[in-house]
């Protein structure tokens, strides 16, 4: 009976990981449910086969566990948990370029950036982060460096004049 309950556990725990891995990430219930079965099992080997078994069953839940997050990695599953289109206004399509078009390119500071605010460049605002220091609404800026997620400025030191 232990044995059914023991197998009980560990396969409950490994369709809960997988559940929550590939149909449910972010939600965290079934995840820490799978962890908790795996801890039962593990009691369940300690208490009624011994500190062998015990190890043995917890040590196969910890290379499961490692396994899966492995292969989650590997499948870009960690990829669903962050955002990285921005929707344009008015427009139900998703951006999902890298803002790399705007590196280099100067524009002005719409709201205060304490470090993030938004800023306007020809004519598109966005988000847009600063390397930690205050710049005040309708500063100049230049950008100077762009990833997946953020768009980096600094302020301009010598603003260009257009002045004839």
């Amino acid at each position: 009976m232990e044995l059914l309950l023991l197998i009980f556990l560990i396969s409950g725990g490994i369709l809960l990981l997988v559940l929550e891995l590939y149909l449910a990430p972010s939600s965290h219930i079934a995840g820490v449910a799978g962890l908790v079965f795996f801890a039962l099992a593990s009691l369940v080997a300690f208490l009624t086969y011994g500190l062998l078994e015990g190890v043995g069953v917890l040590t196969l839940a910890t290379f499961v566990s490692l396994l899966m997050v492995y292969f989650s990695i590997k499948a870009g599953i960690w990829d669903r948990l962050t955002l990285f289109v921005r929707l344009r206004p008015g427009s139900a399509e998703p951006n999902r370029d890298i803002p790399t078009r705007f590196l280099g390119k100067t524009g002005t500071a719409i709201t205060p950036l304490r470090p993030t605010g938004i800023a306007e460049f020809d004519g598109e605002r966005v988000e847009v982060t600063t390397e930690g220091t205050y710049i005040a609404a309708g500063s100049p800026l230049r950008v100077v460096g762009v990833d997946r997620r953020h768009i980096f400025v600094r302020l301009l030191e010598n603003p260009p004049s257009y002045e004839s």
